[in-house]
Formats: C-alpha cells, structure tokens, sequence
C-alpha cells in the first residue's frame, strides 16, 4: 500500500499532503515570496518521483482509477497570458518558482519537461507526463490574472528583464526562451550611478560616443511610440577604437558576466545563417551591437532592412509573427556601400538611409578628445574598465522611469519627444546632398536626438540638450558627405529630379556618364523579379493545387519575411512593403496610378472612385489587402507596357514625360 507523502509547513510540524494540491485562490507575490523563504529555510530535500521499477504505481499504467504521484511536489499557483493571450502557469517546486508555457507544452512537451527537471522533477516516464499534461489543462482553464512577456522590452506599460525583474513591482512575469539563454546573460548589473556618471563623462568633447549613448536610448523610446528604429555603424580604418567604442556604448544595457567575450554586451556579425534573426529577438527594445560587418553574408546585409523595420518572422513551430524593436549598432572597416556591392548585391539608398556610416572623425582615430590620455589604446582601456565595473545601471534606469512616465503621462511624454524631434529637425535643416533624399536620414537622428533627451531627463545620460544637439549635428553632416564621396569614389553616378526619389546604379564602363536614375517602375519590377525568383525567400507560391491550411502556415513559416504571395497571373504585394520599393507613401501613389494606367493594376470601385488594393483569400481563411500586380496588362494599347515573368523594362525610348501624361490624362478621365 502507498504511502502518502509526508512535508512540513513553515512551522515545522508534519502534515499530510495529498496527490494533487488545489493552488492558493488568492495569492500574492509578497504571500508567494513568504512562503517561499519559509519553505526555504525549513524544508528537506523529497525523494525522487520516478517510481522504481516493477512498483504498483508503475504497473497501474492504463487504469484511468489510479493517480500517480509524479507530479504531487508541483503546485500551480496562478494564471498567465502573453500579448497573443497564450495560457502560462506559475508553479513552484519547494523553493523554486518558475512559469510554464502551455503553447510550447502542447507542441513539444520536452522543453517543458528539462525545466522541470532543473527543479528535480524528473517525468521520464509516460505515466507521469500524462499527470502532469491532465493537471495542467484542468489548472491552465482559469481566469489569467498576470502578464507573461516572451522577451525584453515593454508589455502592457511595463518594461520586462530576463532576469525576471521588470520596471514596478507586479505580479508579471518573464518567459525565457531556451535559445536565447546565451543572451539573457549578459542582461546584467552592476555599478553605481556615480560609476556610470564617470563614463559618460569621457563621452564629452567625443561626437560619436555621444551619438552612440543617445541611440542606445531609442530601443523602448521607438517601441513606446511605434517608431522604426535607427541603425548606426562605426566605419574606419583598423585600430581607430570602433570596437572597444561600441562596447562601451552598450554597456548601457549589460555586459557578458564571464567575460567569454571580447563585445560585451554584443555579438559578431559572423554567425550561423539564419543565426541573426534569432539573436536579434532577444535584444528587443534595448539595442543589437554586431561587430565587423565585412564578415557578414549577403542574407545577413539584406536582414538589416527586416531588423530596421521592426519586423520578424515565425518560426516552423509557431503559428504568429515575432515583432521586434531595437536599434542597430555596427562596426566596420569599409562602408556599407562597399559592402554591399563585394556581395554583389543591387544598391539602394534605402540601406544606408537605415544604417548609417558614421566615420572617424580623424584619420585614425574615432575620437576627437583623449580626456589626457597618452593616446587611444590608454583611453578605451581606462573607459572600458569603468564600463565593465558599471554595466546595466544606466539602461535598467532609464527603462524603468520611462515606464513609470508611459503610466502616468503618456500624451504629455510623447508631446515632448515630438517637440524635441522638430527642434532636431529645424537645426539639420541645413544639412543637403547632390543627390540624396535625406528625409528618412533626418528623421532618425531626430528620433535619436529625442530619445536622447528624455534620457538626459530621467538622468540616465549626465550630459546637456547643446552637447547632444551639436554632436548629432556634426555626426550627420559627417555622414552624408562620406556617402557622398563613396558614391563619387565608386563611379556610382545618379542624376536627380526635383522632388522625386533617386537610386544609384554602378557605371563601370561609362565612367564620368551621367544616367537617369531607375524609376519606381523599375525598382519594382527588379524587385517582383528578384524574390519571385526560384529559391528566394520574398513571395510564397500559392499556384500549388490543394494547399491546406497547415500546409500553408508551415509555408508561410519556412519562407522567413513574407513580402507577397504568387497567384495565377498576379502579384499580391503587402502594402508596407509596396510604399518601401516605391520610395515612399507619396512614391508609391504615384507608382500605383502609373501601373493603374498600364492596365497592370488590380483595383476595386469604392464609393465613387477606385481602391488601389483589394482583398485576396488566403489559404488560411483571411482575405487581407494586397497591392494586386498583374503579369500582362488588361488594357495592353494605353501605354503598351506588360508584366511578363515579373516587371517589364521600362523603354527607354519612350520619353518617360509623355508616359506620366498619357497616364494622368487617363486617371483625370476615369477615376474619381
């Protein structure tokens, strides 16, 4: 006959614990933490769960009459949910206390059953998994009464730590996932603010170590607002202080405890491939260093864009998409224009409009201000000694006090971060280029200014509005005329139009040419061609007879970023994604009436006019709104334009004037 099993209260007296303990109906954290402690303090080690073998508990499997006491140490205590409202547990095993995620127990239970077993909870044997699978959908049922966040970064006007501590005291809690364990250590702390204060202090007199500081505020800045995040990367020759400069800035935010790392707080461009994508996630809402770009893969350059626009895709084990939200800080020897065309990749001002060169600002050295030191080497030693020794603080602080403000005076906060971004933007207004639309540019060092400020607000940076403002002024000017020369220097000649969007194109063999820049037609057609292409990752081929449901969500997964769908004869193209090649909400308007014009583009009647996107059904049952491309022209004879195997050229010897007025005399015509 089994015995039951025997613990103790808190009190120390023995007291009778049945097979399934019912959790608490009222419990608080400070209630859980109590208990905790007591158990702490006067519990023993319980014996192993796996029954031996040949027991009548390990005979009984079948008999739906017997309850196994494998799982009789957990007891669940509360009810969580994710901000996709998946079902968590809080349960606790003697003085341990962990969440469970019930999504990832119905997919594959073995992650859950390794956690368990860190608490000494070994379910190796079916019997016992089955218990613990039956407790968890009778406990998982209730009421959620906490928030669960699945990574860093704000939730619900709260702002979530790895370590499982957060912006206020609440009942909320962190998930970890097991892929990121690598990252979450180096979410760590230690100094003092007096420390900190000392590190900054270097940062006087220095351009770009204050730019980098202010951009490694904008991470739940930019998740607050809903805002695309900035990219900085740190271009100079080998030995200027990139390295050991981003490592300091991100020390804002952590530093690896154990020193198994040469970056701090960062990581390297050269990874795995697909590895960007899943580190990327853990750095949500704080900031991503890489270091030394040239090691990185053509996949890798073009994730940049994905990472800028806060987007992310789901895995093959996931049925939503992963948001992400941080900005990017980067080394490199060269600029990103040279690297992109070494990978032979298709240039875009687009890129370098979302990571942005920032040079040295001498010769060989990334610094303008030594603060005494004999010479570079003996700062960053000196600056990265008192970065190591003050770590986190600044970025734990800064996150907090902005949560606190979000909860008490949102709409005033977001009025001051506007009011500074338009102070930023009326001061760099002086800042052109030959060629270059500099809208995008300009706005992100506002945003970068403005995030940099209500740092200095909360006293997370110890610096002055004036000395932020110059150093970002001098930062952009540095990097435009950089890009400027790198363009002049590759024979990368782009003639601009007034008001209209440019491009670049590599002129090898007409040196010293000047050529029209690719239209927004062009720029479309080379994009349908190019991830409509066999092996690509941008569209999914929806052409396959009989795609199910789940065939088509593990499609959609295994694609990575989704920028569109193949049809019969058409292209669904995402509007986001749409206004991006096109160069801009107004570009893409224009593009959307040209292609109207062409008789290449799908349209609706709404009211009395027309719909540039309409909705089409997708396997999965939703019908969202697409740009709807077609591959041959309904109306061939008005412009004489098609779209065969993707974007017909643009003919060159039809004046591109004549086209936009034949296409407007059409619209003036027929749409309302």
């Amino acid at each position: 006959m089994m015995k039951k099993q025997q613990t103790t209260t808190g009190q120390g007296t023995l007291k009778a614990k049945s097979a399934a303990v019912q959790p608490p109906q009222d419990e608080h954290d400070d209630e859980l933490q109590q208990t905790t402690m007591k158990q702490a303090n006067s519990s023993s080690p319980e014996p192993t769960d796996s029954p031996p073998a040949g027991s009548k508990a390990a005979s009984a499997k079948g008999d739906p009459k017997k309850t196994y006491p494998y799982t009789h140490r957990i007891e669940f205590l509360r009810v969580g949910k994710d901000e996709n409202a998946d079902r968590y547990l809080r349960w606790r095993v003697g003085n341990f206390v962990a969440v469970v995620s019930v999504a990832s127990l119905i997919r594959d239970a073995s992650d859950t059953y390794v956690r368990l077993q860190r608490a000494g909870v070994i379910l190796a044997e079916q019997p016992g998994q089955k218990e613990f699978i039956r407790r968890v959908t009778t406990e998982a049922s209730k009421d959620p009464t906490f928030d669960v966040a699945k990574h860093p970064g704000l939730l619900n006007g709260e702002f979530y730590f790895p370590d499982g501590s957060s912006s206020k005291d609440s009942a909320g809690a962190f998930y970890p996932d097991e892929q990121h364990l690598q990252t979450y250590r180096k979410f760590h702390r230690a100094g003092t603010r007096a420390g900190w204060r000392r590190v900054v202090a270097l940062a006087q007199g220095n351009s770009r170590m204050i730019l980098g500081l202010a951009l490694a505020c904008t991470g739940p800045v930019c998740g607050a607002f809903n805002l695309d995040p900035p990219g900085i990367q740190y271009v100079g020759e080998g030995g200027a202080g990139k390295t050991p400069l981003a490592r300091i800035i991100a020390a804002i935010w952590g530093w690896d405890p154990d020193g198994s790392t040469r970056l701090g707080f960062g990581t390297s461009w050269k990874m795995k491939p697909g590895g960007l994508e899943v580190v990327a996630e853990a750095y949500n809402h704080t900031l991503i260093f890489l270091d030394e770009m040239s090691k990185a893969t053509e996949q890798q350059v073009e994730f940049v864009m994905t990472i800028a626009q806060g987007q992310g895709t789901a895995r093959m084990t996931e049925l939503g998409r992963r948001i992400w939200c941080m900005p990017i800080l980067s080394t490199a020897n060269r600029s990103f224009v040279r690297i992109m065309i070494k990978l032979g990749l298709e240039f875009d001002p687009a890129y370098v409009d979302r990571l942005m060169d920032v040079p040295e600002p001498a010769k060989t050295c990334m610094l303008e201000n030594l603060h005494g030191h004999a010479d570079v080497a003996a700062f960053f030693a000196h600056a990265c000694e008192l970065a190591e020794a003050n770590h986190g603080w600044a970025g734990y602080h800064f996150a907090t006090k902005l949560a606190e403000a979000l909860r008490s005076s949102r709409t005033e906060l977001k009025q001051d971060f506007e009011a500074a971004r338009q102070e930023y933007l009326q001061a760099a207004a002086g800042i052109t280029s030959s060629w270059r639309n500099l809208v995008r540019v300009h706005g992100r060092f506002a945003t970068i200014y403005a995030s940099g400020c209500l740092a200095i607000r909360f006293e997370a940076l110890p610096l002055t509005k004036q000395e932020l403002l110059a150093a970002l002024l001098t930062c952009e000017r540095d990097h435009v005329a950089f890009i400027d020369q790198e363009v002049k220097e590759l024979g990368l000649l782009v003639m601009s139009t007034p008001g209209a969007p440019t491009a670049i194109l590599p002129q090898p063999a007409l040196a010293g040419a000047v050529v029209a820049a690719p239209t927004p037609f062009d720029r479309l057609r080379r994009f349908i061609n190019r991830n409509s292409r066999k092996g690509r990752h941008g569209f999914v081929d929806l052409r396959s007879p009989g795609l199910s449901r789940l065939g088509f969500k593990l499609r959609v997964q295994l694609k990575g970023p989704v920028l569109g769908y193949i049809a019969d004869g058409e292209y669904w193209i995402r509007g986001d994604v749409f206004e991006e090649v096109a160069g801009g909400s107004r570009e893409a308007l224009v593009l959307k009436q040209e292609l109207f014009g062409r008789g290449l583009l799908v349209t609706t009647q709404r009211d009395k006019g027309v719909s540039y996107v309409v909705k089409r059904p997708l396997p999965d049952g939703s019908r969202p709104l697409f740009v709807v491309v077609r591959r041959k022209p309904k109306q061939p004879s008005l412009l004489g334009h098609s779209l065969p195997g993707g974007c017909a050229s643009v003919d060159r010897d039809q004046p591109t004037r004549s086209a936009s007025e034949a296409c407007r005399d059409y619209l003036n015509r027929h749409v309302a």
